[in-house]
């Protein structure tokens, strides 16, 4: 009988490659693990069974590895899909860690986007219940919804935070030290009005813009000078903000709570008729990398690791995974680089 389109060939078990290499189950088992084992496999088997394997295109039954491993050898990495959260929150360096990370350690990576705010209809939801995973690695930017945190908690598997504080099973920077390292930099520099700058949006912010809020106040206050808070909406104050900028209260250097409000203030300044940094000097407390063209001038910024925080997220969830024993670990601090730009120069001294 031919075989039609629609047929599938039989899947090809290593009980079968061990008969086409002419050597034992164990041994293709060994070889084909890619893991130290303690049988002894001579490079010409390894070779034969590798062969053996390829011409018979066989490929691994997950499903079996996982009934004898207790694993399912995946890895969930969440993201809030709330309406501009991805485009605008979720950075590449967070992906590449994770998915590197896993990919050394064996494991795949499934990436999990669910709506972060209505779940009336399945408030478990499926992703969770039928995605096959061993752990999960949750980078909230948002705030998560009761619903969707209780679900997250229930899902069973061990969790890890990637930029969010927990004392334990969590990654995170420490946004209030490294603000407040920024903020002490700028005035060091010869900067006494300085103003904290920052998008005020509707929908929940990631904790991080209290704290660095906080941060450049306290500072500010322990040098005895006065702080400076602006809020706005982009669409909405776009004039305000020029205005603001024109008007003789305007600040000598602006600490924005990101680069991307750093970019809009420079588009604000431009239209106001000022210079950066010979009218207005700019420093920002988050770096993202691929806004770094967009700026006149190299701006000041601080430089979040966020690849090595991710990589550390997964190798923290895969401890947790392979040692049922511990049920959390210590968290796992990280601090910013402080990258110079010239939109922070040395200020004049005022005769």
């Amino acid at each position: 009988m031919m075989e039609t389109a629609t047929q599938r060939p039989p899947r090809i078990t290593q009980t079968e490659i061990a008969r086409r290499a002419n050597v034992s189950q164990g041994v293709v088992s060994a070889v084909l693990s890619g893991k130290p084992s303690p049988i002894r496999v001579s490079a010409a088997v390894r070779d034969r069974v590798l062969r053996a394997a390829m011409e018979s295109g066989y490929r691994p039954n997950s499903s079996a590895r996982a009934m004898r491993t207790g694993l399912y050898h995946n890895l969930g990495y969440f993201l809030d899909t709330a309406p501009g959260a991805m485009e605008e929150n979720d950075f590449p360096e967070f992906r590449a860690g994770v998915f590197d990370a896993a990919s050394a350690r064996d494991f795949f990576v499934s990436l999990i986007r669910l709506p972060n705010r209505d779940f009336a209809k399945n408030p478990i939801p499926k992703a969770f219940r039928e995605a096959h995973l061993d752990t999960l690695i949750l980078n909230n930017m948002g705030g998560l919804t009761p619903e969707l945190q209780q679900a997250i908690l229930t899902s069973g598997f061990p969790i890890v935070y990637l930029n969010e504080k927990h004392d334990t099973n969590a990654v995170y920077f420490d946004d209030y030290e490294d603000t407040r390292m920024l903020t002490e930099y700028v005035i060091q520099r010869g900067y006494k009005r300085i103003a904290f700058f920052a998008e005020n949006t509707r929908r929940p912010q990631h904790y991080s813009e209290q704290l660095r809020q906080a941060a450049f106040i306290a500072t500010m206050q322990a040098h005895r000078l006065a702080p400076e808070v602006q809020r706005w909406h982009f669409r909405e104050e776009r004039t305000q903000i020029i205005n603001w900028l024109r008007s003789a209260q305007r600040p000598q250097a602006v600490l924005c709570y990101r680069d991307r409000d750093a970019l809009t203030l420079q588009s604000c300044a431009t239209e106001a008729g000022l210079r950066i940094p010979q009218d207005l000097a700019v420093a920002s407390a988050s770096n993202e990398q691929r806004l770094d063209d967009y700026f006149v001038v190299p701006l000041t910024t601080l430089v979040q690791p966020r690849y090595d925080a991710a990589v550390a997220a997964v190798h923290m969830a895969l401890d947790l995974v392979l040692d049922r024993k511990i049920a959390t670990r210590p968290a796992k601090v990280y601090r910013a680089t402080l990258r110079e730009g010239e939109s922070v120069p040395v200020r004049p001294v005022s005769r």
